[in-house]
C-alpha cells in the first residue's frame, strides 16, 4: 500500500496542472440560467466568430400558390444544378423548384405503386441527382430520377425512420432503436 502513495501524489499533481491549464483558458458563468463558457484564447475562428444569417426567400405559407402550399413539409434537397426538392409529406408529393424558387413540377402522388407514396418522411440525393425517397409506411426507398421517373425501389428489412447517402453508402436509421445501418449502393448491371 505504501508503494502506491507516490503514484497517487503524482496523479493528483498532474490533475491539478491540467485543471489550472483549462481554468486559465476559460471563464465559465451562468447568464439567465444558461451556462456560458468564454474562451480567453480567442477560439478557433478568432475574435470575429459570430455567424449571421441573411434571409434569401420564403417558400410556402398560407397565401402561397397551390404548388407552393405545403402540408407537413419534412425534407428539402438541393441538386447540382441548384434545383430544390421539397418533400411535402402531408400531400404525398415532392415539389421541384428551380434555383430562383419557381415551381417546375410535382413528383409523385399518394398510392402504393411506383413513384407513389404513403408516408414519405425523408429523402436524399446521390451524385447523379437521383432521389432516394424513404417511405415509412411502405418500408421502402424509392429511387427516382431528377425528373421523377421511377428507377427502382429498395425494400427495407427493418422498420426505419430516415435515410442519408454519402458517396456509394446508404445509411438508414432504425425507428425504435439507436441503430444506424450502412449499406453499399450497388448498381444493377441490367440497367
Amino acid at each position: 500500500m505504501l508503494r502506491n502513495v507516490p503514484n497517487v501524489r503524482l496523479r493528483i499533481l498532474m490533475a491539478i496542472c491540467l485543471i489550472s491549464v483549462f481554468v486559465g483558458a476559460q471563464k465559465i458563468e451562468t447568464v439567465n440560467g444558461v451556462r456560458v463558457v468564454h474562451n480567453e484564447k480567442g477560439g478557433q475562428w478568432g475574435a470575429n466568430s459570430e455567424v449571421k444569417l441573411e434571409l434569401v426567400r420564403t417558400i410556402g405559407g398560407l397565401d402561397a400558390e397551390e404548388n407552393l402550399s405545403f402540408k407537413e413539409p419534412s425534407d428539402i434537397l438541393l441538386d447540382s444544378a441548384g434545383n430544390l426538392y421539397i418533400l411535402d409529406s402531408g400531400n404525398n408529393r415532392i415539389q421541384k423548384l428551380d434555383s430562383e424558387g419557381k415551381f417546375i413540377k410535382t413528383i409523385g402522388r399518394k398510392g402504393q405503386g411506383p413513384g407513389e407514396f404513403q408516408a414519405a418522411s425523408s429523402m436524399d440525393i446521390d451524385s447523379e441527382d437521383n432521389l432516394f425517397v424513404f417511405d415509412m409506411r411502405s418500408r421502402r426507398i424509392e429511387v427516382l430520377s431528377p425528373d421523377g421517373v421511377f428507377l427502382g425501389e429498395i425494400p427495407l428489412p427493418h422498420h426505419a425512420h430516415g435515410v442519408r447517402i454519402f458517396g456509394d453508402n446508404l445509411f438508414i436509421r432504425e425507428y425504435y432503436n439507436t441503430i444506424f445501418y450502412q449499406y453499399r449502393i450497388i448498381e444493377n448491371e441490367s440497367h
